[in-house]
């Protein structure tokens, strides 16, 4: 019973650390997509990933973790959201080296979306004109590598478009972080800061990128490794994200 509760306390504290509050203004930032984390495994652990980083997954979160990859994966993962809203991502891992390399693309499509303009002769002032749709892509290199038998670092460099109705915008982005502790340690704590780039220019309009900051820690107890707090089998998994706008740090 005692273990019990302290687990308990223990599931509490990280998922109150590992629900991020975006506190920007709505409209400051484009490309939001890059924020979605394909994946069941990340999507499963509240995309608390940082620090655990494993597989294809990583490259959405820290790719750092490629660096402890030692065999090859092909990942394809298909999101049905609401109203239609669809999201397609495909990634090939491959090791190499000390590390290991990953390719990623990924689509976010939207149809059938009213086309409503302004009408002084309408009984609401408003008219519909039609459908449009929107979509946003995405395509990706990341490589991870060890540095040492416990630590690893990684980067991503990839490639984004965003389109809305007819108008549309390109950018790039890059990543970067480190993971320290292999995957069978009972500690891993993770760094990554993710969509480093130039404004965007949608629409005659400069935007930021969805620039942040995330730090992870990983708590694993498995047959071996004595942990006697936490029943065995266990995994926790946290990560405290910080959002940037402008420059100046806006939420956490």
């Amino acid at each position: 019973i005692k273990s019990f509760c302290i687990l308990k306390s223990a599931l509490i504290a990280f998922i109150v650390i590992s629900v991020p509050v975006q506190l920007s203004a709505a409209g400051r930032n484009s490309f939001g997509f890059l924020l979605l984390t394909p994946g069941a495994r990340s999507a499963a652990l509240g995309e608390s990933y940082a620090a655990l980083a494993e597989g294809s997954e990583s490259v959405s979160a820290n790719p750092s973790g490629l660096g402890f990859e030692e065999r090859a994966q092909v990942t394809f993962h298909h999101l049905n959201y609401v109203e239609g809203i669809l999201f397609h991502s495909l990634a090939y891992l491959r090791p190499m080296g000390k590390g290991a390399w990953c390719v990623q693309a990924g689509y976010l499509g939207v149809g059938g979306i009213q086309r409503t303009v302004a009408d002084p002769t309408a009984a609401d002032g408003f008219r519909e004109t039609g459908e449009f749709s929107t979509y946003d892509m995405l395509a990706s290199f990341s490589f991870g590598r060890t540095m040492t038998r416990n630590f690893a670092v990684g980067g991503t460099l990839r490639l984004a478009r965003e389109s809305l109705g007819d108008t549309s915008a390109n950018g790039f982005a890059a990543d970067g972080g480190f993971i320290y502790g292999r995957k069978s340690d009972p500690l891993r704590v993770g760094l990554a800061l993710q969509h480093l780039g130039p404004k965007v220019k949608f629409s005659g309009e400069s935007f930021d990128l969805p620039r942040l900051a995330r730090l992870g820690v990983a708590l694993r107890n498995s047959e071996g490794i004595a942990l006697r707090w936490a029943p065995r089998n266990v995994l926790l998994t946290g990560d405290v994200v910080r959002y940037f706008s402008d420059g100046e740090l806006v939420a956490g």
